[in-house]
């Protein structure tokens, strides 16, 4: 069944997060699992396992003041605790739940290193399969309808079961999509033509954008922000740019750009 997952770590951005989550919930008809994990390093001295106790506790009670609040404003989720790294518990989940989506929250005022609602994120990125979203502090959900910005790298043929997974998301949550690819080098207008057949081949009737610019990432973020989009659409894939993306050498433009929620698709 379709389920969306968002960790939390009870910060204000986790709820903002959290948020979104349901927002989103609400349109695709699908239940939010809040998680919370907890854990100390292996030892086996009894201090180790009174920490825990402790951890579980006061995850205990945070997570019952949190329902508290989000039932009082008319907003549900099913509260999860788990003795685990955040990244094993979402392994799990998502691995026996195909369908299942993840939401969680992102630093984005110093740039993505190691800094997506700590290191938890970028290892969540690379361990699941599912689509995951990230949500920066300042990102906005439009219930009336969300418009995605799909960065191409013209490989999408060779997906045709992720491209299908994401137009039926757009289409269930009443979004709306435009088609953007990047060249890090002078194009010719034979270049040119073969994008434009290249979008009606594969996303016909979706706006198209071709953009040229050295560094791909930027040429994303400055075509979302020109064209006023409201989320950001790429898959991840082994030796794309978004691999570089996270790296400490990130250029400061990315880190600017921070409005934006960040849709990551996986090959298949």
């Amino acid at each position: 069944m379709r389920v969306i997952y968002c960790p939390t770590d009870f910060s204000d951005l986790a709820n903002h997060a959290l948020d979104w989550a349901i927002s989103l919930g609400q349109k695709l008809d699908a239940p939010v699992h809040v998680l919370h994990t907890y854990q100390v390093p292996y030892s086996a001295d009894m201090m180790s396992n009174s920490l825990n106790e402790a951890l579980k506790e006061s995850a205990e009670r945070e997570m019952a003041a949190l329902l508290i609040r989000y039932t009082e404003k008319g907003l549900h989720f099913t509260p999860e605790l788990e003795w685990n790294s955040v990244t094993g518990a979402l392994r799990h989940r998502t691995r026996a739940n195909p369908e299942a989506m993840v939401v969680m929250g992102s630093h984005g005022y110093s740039g993505w290193n190691a800094t997506l609602m700590g290191s938890n994120a970028l290892a969540v990125m690379h361990a699941i399969q599912n689509p995951l979203i990230f949500i920066p502090a300042k990102a906005a959900f439009y219930p009336d309808c969300m418009r995605w910005m799909y960065a191409t790298d013209l490989q999408d043929e060779s997906n045709p079961q992720t491209i299908a997974w994401l137009k039926q998301f757009i289409a269930d949550s009443t979004s709306a999509m435009e088609l953007m690819h990047v060249e890090s080098g002078d194009i010719d207008k034979s270049e040119a033509e073969q994008f434009l057949k290249y979008a009606q081949d594969h996303f016909e009737g979706y706006p198209t954008h071709l953009v040229v610019k050295k560094s791909v990432e930027q040429g994303i973020y400055e075509c979302a922000s020109h064209q006023g989009v409201d989320g950001i659409v790429i898959i991840g894939r082994r030796h794309h740019w978004l691999k570089e993306a996270f790296h400490q050498s990130v250029s400061k433009a990315v880190a600017q750009h921070q409005t934006f929620p960040i849709l990551i698709l996986k090959e298949v």
